[in-house]
């Protein structure tokens, strides 16, 4: 009769097996986000992503938004809004506001540059890019703001 220790052997060759998906690169945890908005402002970086914060997809009429906020904490978070036609092309802020851990950040009297390179029907993808200056409500100072986004469309 075969103790314990005669089997643990077998362990060795099927160790291999049992790791190979705990080891090494995972395809699925270091891929892009699928929904995203990005922005720098003021020496500081934003992302926020799904599903790990909220964003939000919305169109009436012929105007088009974006709104993100961090979870769980809302320290963070973002919206913007312009009048366009379903289609890609470039197109000039109708609002822009931002908080970031407390500061706030509005549009300024110019409105922001947004190019959509990418505008696709329900389920698909809003792809695009936004620049442009904003003002700090607390220092009324004019600061450059630049971001990504990529949203499904609903």
């Amino acid at each position: 009769m075969k103790t314990g220790a005669g089997r643990k052997w077998w362990l060795l060759l099927l160790m291999p097996l049992f790791m190979q998906n705990v080891c090494g690169k995972h395809d699925d945890m270091l891929s892009e986000p699928d929904q995203y908005i990005t922005w720098r402002m003021n020496g500081t970086s934003s992302v926020l992503t799904v599903p790990k914060d909220s964003l939000i997809f919305s169109r009436v009429n012929n105007s088009t938004s974006l709104s993100a906020t961090s979870k769980p904490v809302s320290n963070t978070s973002i919206d913007i809004s312009f009048d366009s036609p379903q289609q890609g092309g470039n197109y000039s802020s109708s609002n822009f506001a931002s908080q970031v851990n407390g500061r706030y950040y509005v549009q300024g009297a110019a409105p922001l540059s947004v190019i959509v390179s990418v505008y696709g029907s329900s389920g698909q993808y809003l792809i695009g890019n936004f620049s442009g200056s904003v003002t700090d409500t607390i220092t009324a100072a004019l600061l450059p703001v630049s971001g990504e986004f990529r949203i499904k469309v609903k």
